[in-house]
């Protein structure tokens, strides 16, 4: 199938489009959460998941539009009699969703439903318990996962919030923990919650240095301002491994800010050796200081 298939649902008052993908390495097909919004009239909005063009977000409008329809023609369907599945032949167009196939549309649903049953009987038995029993570093980082790709992100604060007090990381460097407090910190960002998930992050490279994360923390820093705390991430970064061009460019930028002319010319002047067009305007920028 060369095109692209989205299916929208229903999860409460939210309304979440899943694209049905293949998984080349696993020659496999399974769903993934590409839109999301709060309500039918809600706007939908990019999960971060799969990439997906403004095109195919109209395309995806419509389809959430034309949901009702869909259950019109499936109400008359019994699964137990698959002499009425002549219901859905019948439906015709206006009720097709992916293709104009309402048996091929039926399936679809149905492999998504046998999919969020599998995920939801995992979640559902993990929140039974009590947290201080539940807590496990990799069964409990592996539920938060599976709820930020189902854009579940309200329940998924929630079990992480009463999870958390029992967390009680290791004296020493362990990867399974930095991961935890990773994907901890990706429910956080989601939420909308910077200082809490800088928080986590922070923890997660405590737990093993990485300058990828150390460069996240940087941008997380200069989205509030924080010139000098997004500098030190940044130098941390640098430390572990040499910044690529555009992030050593932002941190150029910081040093100009904040009035190191010096480090900020050097910073610039790397970058731009490292093919970074935008370094020269920074670079003519401290010529013009310096010759005034």
């Amino acid at each position: 199938m060369s095109e692209r298939i989205f299916l929208p649902v229903r999860r409460g008052d939210d309304v979440l489009v899943y694209e049905y993908f293949e998984v080349p390495a696993q020659r496999r097909w399974q769903f993934r959460v590409v839109l999301a919004a709060e309500s039918e009239e809600g706007e939908l909005v990019r999960t971060g998941t799969g990439m997906i063009t403004d095109e195919e977000i109209d395309l995806c409008k419509g389809l959430v539009a034309r949901m009702d329809s869909v259950v019109d023609a499936f109400e008359a369907v019994r699964l137990s009699d698959i002499s009425t599945y002549r219901g859905l032949l019948e439906a015709g167009e206006s009720a097709a969703v992916v293709t104009n196939s309402m048996l091929f549309t039926s399936t679809l649903y149905l492999n998504l439903m046998r999919q969020c049953l599998v995920e939801e009987s995992s979640v559902s038995r993990y929140e039974s318990r009590a947290p201080s029993e539940r807590f496990d570093i990799g069964l409990s980082a592996s539920i938060y996962d599976g709820l930020v790709k189902r854009y579940d992100l309200k329940r998924a604060e929630a079990i992480l919030d009463a999870d958390l007090p029992h967390a009680k990381p290791p004296k020493r460097l362990h990867r399974e923990w930095s991961y935890f407090y990773k994907t901890a910190a990706e429910i956080k960002l989601r939420r909308g919650k910077k200082q809490a998930g800088v928080g986590l992050l922070e923890k997660a490279v405590l737990c093993q240095p990485d300058a990828a994360t150390h460069r996240r923390i940087a941008s997380l820093h200069l989205d509030v301002g924080d010139r000098p705390a997004a500098i030190a991430a940044f130098e941390r970064s640098h430390e572990l491994e040499p910044l690529p061009a555009k992030p050593r460019l932002r941190l150029a930028w910081c040093y100009f800010q904040e009035g190191d002319r010096q480090k900020a010319a050097d910073f610039a002047a790397k970058s731009l050796d490292m093919g970074n067009g935008q370094a020269g305007k920074l670079l003519e920028r401290l010529k013009e200081d310096n010759s005034t």
